[in-house]
């Protein structure tokens, strides 16, 4: 569910009825402080889970992205003026920061935060939020959305301002390491990433039997003293021996969720309303990962470990070992910090978002910033090599068996969640399936499932960029959406 939303208005040109609203949809939600101060000449209200500094009175000032709330007063300092939220992100780049001071504000996204923050303008008045869905009920305003790197500040002058405060620079490949030099800096840096975690707190692993996922299990379980394993799978799809075989070996409890046709119906919408878009890929990878959170939420377990990230750091998927193969080896780092750059924006903010529906927290080790920074150091003939089965993540397959994952783990072939889990071919088999026509043949669906998506989404109030007329000869899809359960966990 929602981890922040708040409010800064100057010279009190806000509505009250807004303010209210807002105190009395979010009263209640687990989790959920409310910090405000009224000054002459602004008002700050900021309902919010993250970690507040209460050191200064007069302040307020919450992180998100930590995990521990010791680790706050290694973050905060007592120190204010212009700079501080920057310097504050440059050492802990991980983390979103609003900083509220004697009418001073600013809100900080650092450079490798994958944390979302949208925002939006109306007047005198900042509303922000980690949803879009929040802000959309409170204006017909465009929305838009604070990048990594990125703040958002106020000045006397000028009122609102958002600005670039620290640019994410592309680290330079080094050669002068050597391959076991290069493995043992990246292992110290994985395992560093995991002190954020308590060892007593109870956490899950989303485990689909990959080397990623089984890699994060095995360094969590090194870690942790409560861990389990959360596995989901349609019946006979790859993920389903994978997952089990993986958890065997790690010797690590595991919860396996199944799901057919009917569940995949039933869960669609809420799916599309948690992620916030209709767009089919996204859809299928949610998913499983929306299954994942539900289980552990069952399972009072408030924080999923993911093993996100070394497909992009790494070379992990088809196309790279193609661009290898087409003889573009000298060109695959530009093509990894491409793609790192906005794999915030492309599948994290995504994950995080349908993780946390069910209030649970999510947690990307190999996104660590030291770790994906020396990473992308790595040569690119340490990530490729088509002499070698498999020929994707040479030098990732290679750290995970140093650190102690078995071979037979640390040498599974990749494959797309959506394919591997099974949600890809259940989503047209479900749409198919409750067609009450069934003349309708399989290549209609295919073409209009898309249209059929952003129709549920804006039946729960996700906006899409169609209107009715677009659905135009297409009869299946209003008598389709008026047979789904649209009942969401929303606050609003």
């Amino acid at each position: 569910m929602i981890k922040f939303l708040g409010l800064i208005a100057i010279e009190r040109e806000y509505s009250s009825s807004i303010l209210q609203n807002l105190t009395h949809k979010l009263q209640g939600m687990s989790n959920i402080t409310n910090e405000a101060r009224h000054e002459e000449s602004m008002l700050v209200s900021v309902f919010s889970n993250g970690h507040f500094d209460h050191s200064n009175e007069d302040s307020i000032r919450i992180l998100w992205g930590i995990y521990r709330s010791e680790q706050c007063d290694d973050v905060i300092s007592p120190s204010s003026g212009s700079d501080f939220g920057i310097q504050i992100i440059k050492n802990h780049p991980e983390i979103l920061l609003l900083d509220y001071h004697h009418s001073r504000f600013q809100m900080v996204r650092g450079h490798y935060s994958m944390i979302p923050c949208y925002y939006m303008l109306e007047g005198n008045q900042l509303f922000f939020s980690s949803e879009k869905k929040a802000l959309w009920k409170i204006s017909d305003k465009k929305i838009e959305s604070l990048q990594p790197g990125e703040r958002i500040h106020l000045t006397k002058e000028k009122g609102f301002q958002k600005e670039r405060a620290v640019q994410r620079k592309k680290p330079a490949l080094v050669k002068s390491r050597s391959y076991d030099e290069t493995i043992s800096l990246l292992g110290k840096l994985l395992k560093k990433s995991f002190r954020t975690i308590h060892p007593k707190q109870r956490v899950g692993v989303m485990l689909s039997g990959g080397v990623d996922s089984s890699l994060a299990a095995f360094i969590t379980k090194e870690h942790g003293e409560d861990v389990i394993a959360i596995s989901t799978s349609a019946e006979n799809a790859r993920d389903l021996d994978a997952s089990k075989s993986a958890a065997n070996v790690l010797e690590i409890d595991q919860e396996i969720v199944h799901f057919d046709l009917k569940r995949i119906w039933n869960i669609l919408p809420r799916v599309i309303h948690a992620i916030e878009t209709s767009n089919r890929l996204d859809v299928e990878i949610a998913i499983p990962f929306y299954l994942v959170a539900e289980r552990a939420a069952e399972l009072e377990i408030p924080l999923l470990i993911s093993g996100q990230g070394p497909d992009e750091l790494f070379a992990g998927y088809a196309k790279h070992e193609r661009f290898v193969s087409e003889g573009y080896l000298m060109d695959l780092p530009e093509q990894l910090w491409q793609e790192v750059s906005i794999t915030h924006e492309a599948n994290i903010e995504r994950d995080q978002k349908v993780i946390g529906y069910y209030d649970v927290g999510s947690f990307f080790p190999f996104l660590y910033p030291p770790f994906v920074e020396e990473s992308l150091k790595v040569p690119p003939e340490w990530k490729v090599d088509l002499k070698r089965v498999p020929p994707r993540k040479i030098i990732f397959r290679d750290l995970a068996r140093v650190m102690g994952l078995p071979d037979q783990l640390a040498s599974r072939p990749k494959k797309a969640t959506q394919f591997s889990s099974g949600s890809h071919k259940l989503l047209l088999k479900v749409i198919k399936k409750n067609i009450r026509d069934k003349s309708i043949t399989n290549r209609e669906v295919q073409q209009n499932m898309q249209l059929f998506l952003d129709h549920i989404a804006e039946r729960v109030g996700i906006r899409t960029s169609i209107n009715e007329s677009d659905v135009g000869g297409v009869e299946w899809i209003p008598s389709m959406i008026d047979q789904l359960d649209l009942a969401t966990r929303d606050n609003w």
